[in-house]
């Protein structure tokens, strides 16, 4: 939490050390002692990383209009609007945080799926009149609060009310209740000693939902305690006065997503009474200028100001990585995106993943050491794929990287959670190291999987084997297998045929459902994978996703290490030129990649190899006939010379088992032949060119489409930095014309001139 901000903002953070009396960066960012949950120490973090992510904002996009908090938050809203400095607000919540440390038995519940008035009704009728409603969060989300075995008998009645979810929360007390009585009665003494001023922009109060007013804010901010959190009216409120833009500043996006909520649902019709209280909280100059202030806030949603090709995505997912883009080059097997693509991308402020997978270890650790030669501190990661036959190859490999200190790691083609992940995830969490992983997936059951923390039974089995400690496991368990999920069907050997339209919202829905059970501190990130051309990108993120990930169109650049002859047919290929074939390495498991059917036979002559050992023993049950075909037409020359080549290679124990098992050693020699077809596309053999395994995706396909007449059309004209720039700024444009045409002529003709100032991602590199 707040990395890259620390660096940037030092002199705030040696503020905040010395009014903490520890080093913020180190808790928000190692945590050395365990402390980040405690909420003496949660709550000064929050509004330190908070404040540090609203002076980036401004910089980059000005004064907002309006501003609002949830609970903590409205102290840093408090802070924008100059009603108190940084070091007052600090002192104020570290005080905050300590009184309602001291509260103790309390607990709260999030409700999903009731309206407010159906938990109110519930609690009455079920005689639950301890209980408070602590948070009204959205139309059908909210939180209770109470003493702690309340809440917990309080779940049956909610259950069978018909609530959706109802989560206990992993808080120590019954915050925002009447419970917090003793707390509030201390703070309005701690916060008589201080000075509050009136703020100098609209701020909108947690308790009342409505405007701060001059004089109020003592008595606000100590009610804040007990009472409820009005975020719906606050934003239903925002939205009667014609503000329709809103951003969510700091860590994560719960706040954005629960106003999309709101936005969505009807706004109840206000009373005469209410409209009488709004209308004495406003001053009657700032009355007269509303309408002006609502086309402002109209010219706020055009994208030319706010959605530029740095501002797609989260915000979360770029400082994580410290990327200046929401954008994945995602690995290619064989070093095909190779330490060359890595590098560049890196230097333009790209997460890239060197494709390690199917490469021998030695050669993955030199592509490593040439890659940090080439981006110094800037990020990278490697991407592997699962080892299903040998998982000691992949315990091998990952035991590799983590000697060689890589912190971020793509996983694709994985069933499922391995003791080799878990070990990479978890190993020196007990000391502060944090390792990433971004897991690329195509099956609902495989994205839970990685929502989930690591499996119980092999955290167990790693302590008693002493591969991770005691407190690794701890830690483990309180976290994600993986800290990005990418909805990817380029993404393995599964070679699902399910669409990411369809995956998206579903893994959205699956990562709430897991940070609400397992309490996250910080949810996942989920992104789109497959991305090849601008109009995919702007769907994607306007579908949800956090960042995107392109994989097979990066092959058909400069940097891409395949040979020419490769790259000539991928450029020429569209969307129809793939087909599915048997995969090298998991051949005799069924599994299958997409690969390029245009200008090749690889396809139709793998599959043939397939069903024939799907239905032989041996080879030396193929007929006559059959087994000239493939010595003429797919091997050109004898099965004999096929396997004593393969037997060359082997281990004499491998040799031994194969000789002992015809089926097996058959499904060696017919593997062979694509092995060997991937050694040609890479080596470009001209001999074989019918022959090339060359891993492909309709992406591309609409990628060269897409280019067809711009000075992208040609792979020798292509980089990878280009590919991404051209998909990214061309996604903010596609973004930006839909805005502009649901927006009103004269708004859009009354853009301002600052808003383009933002200029194209491919002119900038």
């Amino acid at each position: 939490m707040g990395f890259g901000l620390f660096d940037r903002f030092g002199d705030y953070v040696e503020k905040a050390d010395r009014i903490l009396g520890y080093s913020i960066a180190e808790l928000c960012l190692d945590d050395p002692e365990h402390q980040l949950h405690r909420t003496q120490y949660t709550q000064p973090a929050l509004y330190v990383v908070n404040a540090l992510s609203y002076l980036q904002y401004e910089q980059e996009n000005g004064p907002p209009d309006f501003v609002a908090g949830h609970s903590l938050g409205e102290y840093n809203a408090l802070l924008v609007a100059s009603v108190f400095d940084f070091e007052t607000g600090l002192r104020l919540v570290k005080k905050r945080g300590e009184l309602m440390a001291t509260a103790q038995g309390g607990g709260m519940a999030a409700v999903v799926g009731l309206s407010l008035e159906q938990i109110r009704e519930t609690l009455a009728r079920e005689g639950h009149a301890d209980i408070d409603v602590a948070n009204f969060n959205a139309p059908d989300q909210n939180v209770i609060s109470g003493p702690r075995d309340s809440i917990e008998r309080a779940k049956k009645a909610f259950a069978e009310a018909g609530a959706n979810l109802y989560v206990e929360l992993k808080v120590s007390s019954a915050f925002h209740s009447r419970y917090m009585a003793p707390a509030r009665r201390e703070f309005e003494a701690f916060l008589a000693g201080f000075e509050l001023k009136p703020p100098r922009m609209a701020v909108i109060s947690n308790v009342e939902a409505r405007e701060y007013s001059d004089g109020r804010a003592h008595a606000l901010l100590a009610e804040q305690l007990t009472g409820s959190v009005r975020f719906v009216e606050s934003i239903q409120g925002l939205l009667r006065r014609g503000v329709t833009s809103f951003h969510e500043v700091g860590p994560g996006n719960v706040l954005q997503r629960l106003v999309d909520k709101i936005k969505k649902a009807p706004l109840p019709a206000e009373t005469p009474a209410r409209r009488d209280v709004v209308a004495q909280t406003v001053e009657p100059a700032r009355l007269a200028v509303e309408p002006a202030r609502r086309e402002v806030v109209a010219h706020a949603v055009e994208p030319a100001r706010v959605i530029g090709s740095e501002a797609l995505g989260s915000p979360w997912f770029r400082s994580a990585y410290d990327v200046r883009y929401a954008y994945v080059a995602g690995s290619l097997d064989a070093g095909v995106t190779s330490p060359a693509l890595v590098q560049a991308m890196a230097a333009k402020g790209f997460l890239a993943f060197f494709g390690a997978a199917s490469l021998p270890v030695d050669r993955v650790i030199d592509a490593i050491a040439a890659i940090r030669r080439g981006v110094g501190n800037r990020t990278f990661g490697v991407g592997i794929a699962h080892e299903t036959s040998h998982p000691e190859e992949e315990e091998a490999l990952v035991d590799a990287l983590m000697g060689a200190g890589v912190t971020a790691l793509e996983v694709r083609g994985f069933i499922g959670v391995t003791r080799a992940l878990v070990r990479y995830r978890a190993h020196g969490l007990g000391r502060g190291v944090r390792r990433r992983i971004l897991a690329r997936a195509s099956r609902p059951e495989i994205i839970e999987a990685f929502l989930a923390p690591a499996p119980e039974s092999l955290l167990a089995k790693l302590v008693q084997e002493g591969a991770i400690s005691s407190q690794d496991a701890a830690i483990a368990r309180t976290l994600p297998m993986c800290d990005d999920i990418c909805v990817d069907i380029e993404s393995g050997w599964l070679a699902d045929y399910g669409t990411p339209e369809v995956l998206l919202p579903l893994a959205l829905a699956f990562r709430d459902i897991a940070a609400a059970t397992h309490g996250y501190a910080q949810k996942p990130r989920v992104g789109m994978g497959g991305i090849g051309t601008p109009v995919a990108a702007a769907s994607a993120f306007l579908l949800g996703a956090e960042f995107v990930l392109s994989g097979v169109v990066n092959a058909a650049t400069v940097e891409a290490a395949t040979s020419n002859a490769a790259k000539d047919l991928l450029e020429r290929m569209g969307v129809q030129d793939t087909d599915f074939a048997p995969c090298p390495d998991r051949f005799e498991l069924g599994g299958k990649i997409r690969v390029l059917k245009r200008g090749a036979m690889f396809a139709a002559r793998a599959t043939k190899l397939y069903e024939l050992y799907r239905h032989h023993e041996s080879i030396e049950s193929l007929d006559e006939r059959t087994r000239r075909q493939l010595e003429e037409r797919i091997f050109h020359r004898s099965l004999d010379d096929v396997w004593n080549d393969v037997e060359r290679r082997l281990e004499p124990a491998e040799r031994a088992r194969l000789e002992r098992q015809p089926r097996q050693k058959m499904a060696a020699i017919f593997r062979s032949y694509l092995l060997d077809g991937r050694r040609r596309a890479l080596e470009g053999d001209p001999n074989h060119v019918v022959d090339y395994l060359i891993p492909a995706a309709p992406s591309l396909g609409a990628f060269n489409e897409w280019a067809r007449g711009t000075k992208l059309e040609r792979w020798r004209d292509r980089t990878a930095v280009q590919v991404a720039g051209a998909i990214l700024d061309g996604a903010a444009d596609f973004i930006a014309t839909r805005f502009r045409i649901m927006l009103p002529a004269d708004a859009v003709a009354a853009k301002p001139a600052r808003a383009r100032a933002n200029g194209s991602v491919v002119h900038e590199m």
